[in-house]
């Protein structure tokens, strides 16, 4: 299989199980290709960042106060402001 598949198939995983057969394709082009198992690595790690910091999860750290919403001073929305009219975008 290409890595183009197989980075697909990684995608799917974390979605839901596959077929014994696309598992062990998986695991043998793993074994093979480094890209792929770094790949492999990093989608793991967003699926479990995103499960830990889900909705409910952001919703209730702000309320205990951990985490604090971001806003911009008036001051700080001027000096953007500033940036950007003399930068022209």
């Amino acid at each position: 299989m290409t890595c183009k598949e197989i980075a697909k198939l990684l995608s799917e995983q974390q979605d839901h199980k596959l077929p014994m057969s696309r598992r062990i394709m998986i695991r043998l082009h793993l074994a093979m290709c480094i890209f792929c198992r770094r790949l492999a690595k990093h989608l793991q790690f967003i699926h479990r960042l995103s499960e830990a910091v889900g909705d409910t999860a952001t919703d209730s750290l702000i309320a205990v106060g951990d985490v604090v919403p971001a806003a911009l001073s008036s001051e700080a929305k001027t000096r953007i402001k500033k940036t950007l009219t003399q930068r022209n975008i």
